[in-house]
């Protein structure tokens, strides 16, 4: 199974000052997965906060998507780097 974005990481460079600006990273880690082993579409909006900064994630016209467990899918399947959870819109 492929999931299109293994590792889906939002990198957003937020403003503290006129001279300065910090990294914020949006990923998955801390999100429970939805989709081991099928991929029900448990999802229609996710919103994530980090460093006082909250993104909104939806899909066009409502449909689902679920949260994957890199783990589930056997050894090898994921490299390290990816984490342990990425966006899986293959649920319908």
């Amino acid at each position: 199974m492929k999931i299109l974005s293994r590792s889906f990481f939002f990198v957003i460079l937020s403003s503290l000052s006129s001279v300065g600006a910090t990294i914020d990273v949006f990923d998955f880690e801390s999100q429970a997965a939805t989709s081991v082993p099928t991929h029900p579409g448990a999802l229609t909006s996710l919103v994530l906060t980090q460093g006082g900064l909250t993104m909104s994630l939806s899909r066009q016209s409502g449909v689902a998507f679920d949260i994957s467990d890199n783990n589930g899918f056997g050894p090898g399947q994921f490299p390290p780097s990816f984490g342990n959870r990425s966006l899986d819109p293959f649920s319908n």
